[in-house]
């Protein structure tokens, strides 16, 4: 695909995400990510939808990441953050509601209320 073409379309405002990162790990990520024919940009945005959308590939490695990285070190703190996850997904379940039932419940409210 040209170049010109790579650019994805994003519905929205759109922001900036600036981060420090030593220069070797810069160096070692530029390689790493142009040798797999992928942009810093799309990488990014890739691990952001991930994390947003809880993808069930993404979240195992996060949530262990995060209890060893967290500012909030209480072991308590992480059980009930997984304690509400969870019981989010069995009421999910218990209800059958997906991720598409909601984009349509979002859709009927636009539709309906397009002043909110």
């Amino acid at each position: 695909m040209p170049k010109g073409n790579r650019k994805k379309k994003m519905n929205g405002p759109t922001v900036k995400i600036v981060s420090t990162i030593l220069e070797q790990d810069k160096v070692e990520l530029v390689l790493k990510l142009k040798y797999a024919g992928v942009t810093q940009t799309d990488f990014l945005r890739a691990v952001v939808t991930s994390l947003t959308n809880e993808d069930a590939r993404f979240m195992p490695w996060f949530n262990e990441w995060s209890k060893n990285n967290s500012k909030y070190k209480g072991k308590k703190h992480h059980k009930k953050m997984e304690n509400l996850r969870e019981e989010g997904q069995h009421l999910a379940s218990q209800f059958g509601i997906n991720d598409g039932d909601i984009e349509d419940i979002f859709d009927v409210i636009a539709k309906e209320h397009p002043k909110l």
